[in-house]
């Protein structure tokens, strides 16, 4: 009986293995790419702004702490979100609302790691403008990927 697959090819040089080896090697350097893009943004962005770091392993535990913070600020607003949102009238009151809250739970994300790690020396207004580039980036790709859901469910 003959197989008609995706993996027949495959059957020369050793089976299933290598197919599913290959794979998992390029998933790993999408996500490898996606957080080097992200890392040499902040790296940029840094740059541009004249942020002081030791080194570049600093900035990588800067981001490393970045990604965990936020996490919980971010849960923070939006539960304050979910509590507040009731007393929002209108949908751009809503929508303002959110904005505000995912800035400031960024800004005090990148507020309190740059507090704690005296190897990097962030200045305010540089805090207050990733915290907003960042929320504006939030915001658009969230958007963005509700619309393809919508588009898959139809």
């Amino acid at each position: 009986m003959k197989k008609n697959g995706f993996f027949r090819g495959f059957k020369i040089f050793g089976g299933n293995l290598i197919a599913i080896a290959l794979l998992g090697l390029v998933i790993i350097g999408s996500l490898l790419l996606g957080i080097g893009t992200y890392f040499l943004g902040f790296a940029g962005f840094f740059y541009i702004f004249n942020v002081e770091y030791d080194s570049l392993y600093y900035l990588l535990l800067f981001l490393i702490f970045f990604f965990i913070l936020s996490y919980f600020t971010k849960l923070i607003a939006k539960l304050s979100l979910i509590i507040f949102g009731p007393y929002l009238k209108t949908k751009k009151r809503f929508i303002g609302m959110k904005f505000i809250l995912i800035t400031i739970a960024l800004w005090l994300a990148i507020f309190i790691i740059d507090e704690m790690m005296v190897e990097i020396t962030v200045p305010i207004w540089t805090e207050i403008l990733g915290a907003l580039l960042l929320s504006i980036a939030d915001t658009a790709f969230k958007g963005k990927m509700k619309k393809i859901v919508i588009i898959k469910k139809k």
